[in-house]
């Protein structure tokens, strides 16, 4: 008898979570999508390796790179952030 109830109770409370967790990336891509309206990047983007990176040309003389933000993922998979090496299309 408290076995049924206990599995229905269990189901009902991991259907809640899916939900929950479902409805909190719904929001996040809302808000981001948002936000990219709101807010559009300043630059262009250029694709490296199948990545989207987002860059800014300015000012003249010499070539160089700011790297900024995931820095860790760049040392521990053992690609550098170096100025010049991408070119852009566009």
């Amino acid at each position: 008898m408290i076995l049924p109830i206990l599995s229905w109770l269990l189901g009902t409370l991991l259907l809640i979570a899916i939900l929950w967790v479902a409805s909190l990336v719904v929001a996040t891509l809302w808000i981001a999508a948002k936000a990219e309206r709101l807010v559009p990047p300043v630059g262009k983007f250029i694709e490296i390796d199948g990545n989207r990176i987002h860059y800014v040309d300015q000012g003249g003389g010499a070539r160089s790179s700011l790297c900024t933000g995931l820095a860790l993922n760049s040392i521990i998979s053992g690609t550098l952030c170096s100025g010049g090496s991408a070119r852009a299309t566009g």
